[in-house]
């Protein structure tokens, strides 16, 4: 059994909220194989000319498994993938009806052409880059930006696989040796690129960069069971206590997960704030709200409704 040494619960109602099945399973079929660490949603920040964050670039998952680590991009397109096409005219005699005819001359392996059927039955056509070039960049810009931390990672040798649903005739791009698979190759990819070295005995030093180093999102779980992730809008939590009065705990690159544990019958919850220097504090929650953002709006909750919150970003983010 592939045994998760750290990554965060995984509810099923998850899928239904933001849309990732594809996702949710790659990381079912991961956990069922081998030994390892897991990342989710590993972040790289976008600095502008003024030394300030103006994006992200994001992969799906790091995986640090048979002794080599992977950057794993997970696609959930429907119908038939293929390179994007390259046309040519080519000169034909009037006995077939016409003078000219496009031909396939070569194809972009830049970009991918999605055909898929509409909802109403008709062909619709989309180009997206390929999502292992776009892998590769950001394996690239991952190790400049962590080699500042942690210099040794900038040498570390990544491997790119981009996964496909079973929804997707991938025929045309199928490449097992590139990376180009099937989600469900993916423990039979990893097996291919098994450092036997590393797979005998794991670097701790890399499994604690990917874990503790490395930025990801932050995520809420609600009481409904949901996660959500995004990026926090405030600093730090502010909540009210139960003689009423408002309290500000530190800011959130110290912290490392507050959980809320609802009292029966009572006006307060138990909060629980755990630290990254591995301390703990409890406090009793009477109200209190905290944002998300990702994309333009940001999304606020209530802390009642809240049962945990991992910081991902605030505590591991350098600049």
């Amino acid at each position: 059994m592939f045994r998760i040494l750290q990554w965060e619960p995984f509810d099923e109602r998850e899928r239904a909220r933001v849309g990732d099945q594809a996702e949710m399973y790659a990381r079912q079929i991961i956990s069922r194989y081998g030994e390892g660490v897991l990342l989710r949603g590993p972040l790289v920040p976008s600095i502008d000319s003024y030394g300030r964050i103006d994006g992200y670039r994001e992969s799906d998952f790091l995986v640090y498994t048979q002794g080599t680590v992977f950057c794993v991009e997970v696609k959930h397109y429907a119908g038939t993938i293929t390179y994007l096409p390259r046309y040519a005219p080519r000169q034909m005699g009037y006995s077939y009806g016409f003078r000219n005819q496009r031909v396939i001359a070569s194809y972009d392996t830049s970009k991918l052409l999605q055909i898929k059927q509409g909802r109403r039955g008709e062909t619709v056509e989309k180009t997206y880059l390929n999502p292992l070039k776009k892998t590769r960049s950001f394996i690239l810009l991952l190790k400049k930006y962590v080699g500042r931390i942690e210099p040794r990672f900038q040498r570390l040798y990544i491997i790119p696989v981009v996964c496909f649903s079973h929804q997707a005739d991938i025929r045309a791009i199928y490449n097992f040796q590139e990376g180009m698979i099937q989600i469900e190759q993916l423990p039979d990819f990893f097996l291919q690129h098994r450092n036997e070295r590393f797979a005998a005995q794991p670097s701790p030093w890399i499994a604690e960069t990917i874990l503790n180093k490395i930025p990801n999102w932050d995520r809420v779980l609600t009481t409904n069971g949901e996660w959500i992730n995004g990026i926090l809008v405030e600093p730090y939590l502010t909540f009210r206590g139960v003689d009423g009065r408002l309290y500000s705990l530190s800011h959130y690159n110290v912290i490392k997960a507050i959980k809320w544990q609802q009292t029966y019958r009572a006006a307060y919850t138990e909060m629980v704030v755990t630290y990254t220097n591995g301390a703990s504090q409890t406090h009793y929650c009477s109200g209190g709200q905290l944002s998300l953002i990702r994309g333009e709006r940001p999304e606020t909750f209530n802390l009642q409704n809240l049962q945990q919150l991992v910081i991902g970003l605030a505590n591991k983010l350098v600049l």
